[in-house]
């Protein structure tokens, strides 16, 4: 009888816990539905319309929610526009670690198209090149790993240069990349598709020969 009883207990403690790491199992897969939503409105919000013109009542109902989740998810709007940068970055990151190792030079002209191909997409343009630098600062961009994986990319064409020196010519460059992505996309640029080609190729030809003059050396 005593044995029966015990097994009793512990059907019923086992089916408690089913059913509490089932109801966890539920609200997780919930929060992340909910986090994914609110980063895919946001994403798109602040894409099209820049960080200070997207409100936190768009977002939620983009998202098909109230406010309140945003708040208890995220915090604040500058938080949330955090997230969807960093999520935007990750995008590129990805995109320029996937890229097969071969010879180095083609390889540092697909960095530049991948680069550029990222840099011709508004939202990314919008959240990652003109509102991020402002809102969460210049200094949060240089020390993205985006930025870092790009300056390990450049650091071996400048061989025999001082360190800080040649930190200085990738942020350089890094610069002039995200201006470059900037002037391809002004309203009215005539034949800026021809331009990015040639330039593409410019690029492509001029990394190449960088690298095999700084392996000679």
């Amino acid at each position: 009888m005593l044995g029966m009883a015990i097994g009793y207990v512990a059907k019923l403690h086992n089916i408690n816990m089913g059913c509490i790491m089932s109801k966890a199992r539920t609200q997780k897969q919930r929060r992340e539905t909910a986090i994914s939503a609110v980063l895919e409105s946001a994403c798109a919000l602040f894409g099209e319309l820049g960080y200070q013109a997207a409100s936190l009542e768009q977002i939620a109902d983009r998202a098909g929610m109230t406010i309140r989740p945003i708040y208890h998810y995220f915090g604040n709007k500058e938080k949330l526009f955090l997230a969807v940068v960093e999520q935007v970055e990750q995008q590129l990151h990805r995109a320029m670690r996937d890229i097969q190792t071969g010879r180095q030079g083609e390889d540092l002209g697909q960095y530049w198209e991948v680069f550029m191909r990222f840099g011709r997409d508004r939202h990314f343009r919008q959240i990652v090149l003109v509102d991020a630098p402002v809102v969460l600062g210049r200094e949060r961009w240089a020390d993205s790993p985006v930025v870092q994986q790009v300056i390990a990319i450049l650091l071996p064409l400048f061989p025999g240069l001082l360190p800080q020196t040649r930190h200085l010519i990738a942020q350089m460059v890094i610069a002039a990349l995200t201006e470059v992505a900037m002037c391809l996309a002004e309203p009215g640029n005539e034949g800026k598709e021809r331009a990015f080609e040639e330039m593409s190729g410019l690029i492509r030809m001029r990394l190449g020969s960088t690298l095999s003059h700084s392996v000679l050396e």
